[in-house]
């Protein structure tokens, strides 16, 4: 824990945090553009799991490791801000191609069913399931649940560049 604390204390570069804070929104704006299109097509063809995640997961951390030059604490958060950026752009997107227009799309933001939709996406997959008999598909709602965690942690775990100083 103090490890973890006296990494805050280090400087961070001017032009380190400007490129990152710049590749992490371009990849959470056109990977949630590319996640939503894909998550609307597998919801087409009745596949329910969340492999649109992992689109923003790999995109993400990628180009914050390609935004800084000197490693610092701060940057894996930012990656959990920018891919949690990500989910609300694939979601914004999902929405768009479901009701056929972007105007539709803009009054939807105003709705609170999209916020509450983005925020209980995982849960809400859980308790779909759960409702069910076949275990399959209680299976299915785990699944879900744990690609999530797993798309954070890997988020964490990957967008972290060992350049210590």
């Amino acid at each position: 824990m103090r490890n973890y604390l006296n990494q805050w204390k280090y400087r961070i570069d001017k032009t380190d945090i400007l490129m990152t804070i710049l590749y992490g929104l371009l990849g959470a704006i056109f990977g949630g553009f590319a996640a939503g299109s894909i998550y609307y097509l597998l919801l087409k063809i009745n596949i329910t799991l969340t492999l649109d995640l992992f689109i923003l997961t790999l995109l993400i951390p990628f180009l914050i490791k390609r935004g800084y030059n000197k490693y610092h604490i701060l940057y894996p958060h930012l990656a959990i801000l920018f891919l949690i950026l990500g989910l609300i752009v694939t979601s914004f997107t999902y929405f768009m191609f479901l009701y056929g227009g972007i105007e539709q799309s803009f009054n939807i933001l105003k709705d609170s069913y999209f916020w509450l939709y983005i925020l209980e996406r995982p849960y809400a997959y859980f308790l779909a399931f759960a409702d069910t008999k076949d275990s399959f598909y209680l299976l299915f709602g785990i699944i879900n649940i744990v690609i999530y965690l797993l798309s954070f942690i890997l988020t964490y775990k990957l967008s972290i560049k060992k350049t210590y100083i």
